[in-house]
């Protein structure tokens, strides 16, 4: 019988550079047994697109255990709704489940609606 399953939550999302590192930053983090958050991966590259996302994912997969996780089924990604990530997940991560983060999804929301 088993008593509890891992369910592993990572967080990938990305941030604009501005000024000398002009471009994007994607990163993926996750919450440790403790219950901390901790950094897995960063990639820097001009702009947010499937490309920069895959070479993240192709990056952590390069180490066997990230690579274990990222194609575990038990794995669920969050992000927003940005187009790369969810074509570099299906690409890269297709086993894993991916959800969108409820932060992001009321901001585009509320973008939409102000421009309407």
């Amino acid at each position: 019988m088993e008593i509890g399953v891992l369910l592993v939550v990572v967080g990938m999302d990305g941030g604009h550079l501005k000024g000398e590192w002009n471009g994007m930053m994607l990163t993926l983090t996750c919450k440790d047994a403790n219950n901390e958050m901790i950094h897995v991966a960063t990639v820097i590259g001009p702009k947010e697109d499937t490309s920069l996302y895959k070479t993240l994912l192709r990056n952590c997969k390069k180490n066997p255990k990230m690579r274990d996780l990222l194609e575990d089924s038990k794995t669920t990604f969050f992000t927003d709704q940005h187009k790369g990530a969810t074509c570099a997940l299906r690409g890269e991560a297709p086993l894993a489940q991916h959800r969108y983060c409820l932060r992001h999804l009321i901001l585009n929301s509320e973008e939409k609606i102000g421009s309407m």
